[in-house]
């Protein structure tokens, strides 16, 4: 999957001065044109065009008049980096570390700085990311770690849930009733849906200023703690960051729905991930909900509706009630609210599924956190489409 290109617009502005709405006083001025991206929130001004003893001396009748035109032009492609460029600590000046794992991955800057405002913030500021204070040889064996998605949150590990059977089997009591009530017996498809900064940050410590000078051997670099997320999940991220594209892994709740047994470890999945090297061309495949977490911890709304995306337009009958169920979409309204839509539209296959069962189980155990209150939202847009059904035929 690739990202689009970020809309480019130009725009111009046409002043002029009128004393009424036939006459003018001063001939129109044009600024130039200007081309800018709407991905970087920002634009540059234009010159100024009208002086301030002018409108001095306009008399109250007089108006200024503003004509903007803007349209849209060919999207402005970044400059290509060469692969060897990406993570390439010859190359780069800031080290990202995996402490868990003892790993590291290496970055540009002026591309950094470039294309995130997360890292164009931290790295000019005066928190110790800010300064190249890490001292490394280039020439060492950066290894990545043996288990490279180790890190990422299991969105569906099961979580204690001060709760009970009963509220679980009532709420599946009554989605029975709507279900039954509303006479359908179509088949189900496939759904065709498709800012917190690292808390490493830490003042720099006055009293030990980096050395003036390093060792011929070694090089500065700028270092970034990476925590709560996989080395797999961050390469990926880098990927994005230089080439605008991103691949995803299949998702856990994928592997859940081919296995009749409880989850397990996600250090162990049955799923068997594409193969990815760090040399391939390709972006190497990431968790698409890791990927989400971390675009918004970065601040990259952009990413995180392509990770969104994935997720959706993954569902399945099969694969659906552990999304509704999972963490991730426990902590992000905007994609439970577009699973529990999918779940809704397809609630007789999602209800005849082994995920469903297997979820029902777990949340009458208590081991699902808010399970019953995710259960009452579906219950609520089952009864609320039933009954627009029912208005329509009526």
């Amino acid at each position: 999957m690739s990202a689009a290109l970020p809309v480019t617009v130009v725009y111009s502005f046409e002043f002029a001065v009128m004393e009424t709405s036939q006459r003018k006083l001063r001939d129109p001025v044009s600024v130039g044109l200007r081309a800018f991206s709407l991905a970087n929130d920002e634009a540059w001004g234009w010159p100024k065009a009208l002086a301030w003893k002018v409108v001095k001396e306009l008399d109250a009748a007089a108006q200024i008049v503003i004509t903007v035109i803007i349209k849209q032009q060919d999207p402005i492609s970044p400059p290509h980096i060469p692969l060897a460029l990406c993570n390439n600590p010859h190359y780069g000046n800031v080290a990202f570390h995996f402490a868990s794992a003892d790993a590291w991955i290496f970055g540009l800057k002026p591309v950094l700085v470039e294309r995130s405002a997360h890292f164009r913030s931290l790295l000019s500021s005066d928190f110790a990311e800010g300064f190249s204070n890490t001292l490394l040889d280039p020439k060492a064996s950066f290894n990545p770690p043996s288990d490279k998605r180790a890190g990422d949150l299991d969105e569906l590990g099961e979580v204690f849930w001060c709760g009970g059977a009963s509220a679980a089997i009532e709420v599946e009591e009554a989605l029975e009733t709507v279900s039954s009530s509303t006479h359908s017996d179509e088949a189900t498809s496939d759904s065709e849906m498709t800012t917190n900064p690292d808390a490493s940050s830490s003042r720099t410590n006055a009293e030990q200023p980096a050395p003036t000078s390093a060792p011929a051997e070694l090089k500065r670099y700028h270092r970034i703690q990476v925590h709560d997320c996989s080395y797999s999940t961050f390469l990926a991220y880098l990927y994005w960051i230089y080439y605008g594209e991103i691949s995803f892994a299949p998702s856990r709740a994928t592997e859940l729905a081919n296995s009749e047994e409880q989850p397990e470890s996600q250090d162990s999945p049955a799923v068997t991930p594409p193969a990815e090297t760090d040399e391939s061309p390709s972006p190497p495949p990431c968790n698409a909900h890791a990927m989400y977490r971390l675009a918004d911890r970065y601040l990259h709304d952009g990413l995180c509706e392509i990770a969104k995306s994935a997720i959706v337009s993954g569902l399945t009958p099969e694969t659906a009630a552990y999304e509704a169920f999972s963490a991730l979409s426990r902590d992000y309204e905007d994609l439970q609210v577009a699973v529990i839509e999918f779940i809704v539209k397809n609630i007789q296959a999602v209800r005849a599924s082994s995920g469903w069962t297997r979820m029902l189980r777990l949340i009458g155990e208590g081991g699902v956190a808010g399970g019953v209150v995710v259960l009452d939202k579906i219950l609520e847009g089952v009864t609320t489409a039933a009954e627009a059904k029912d208005a329509k035929e009526a």
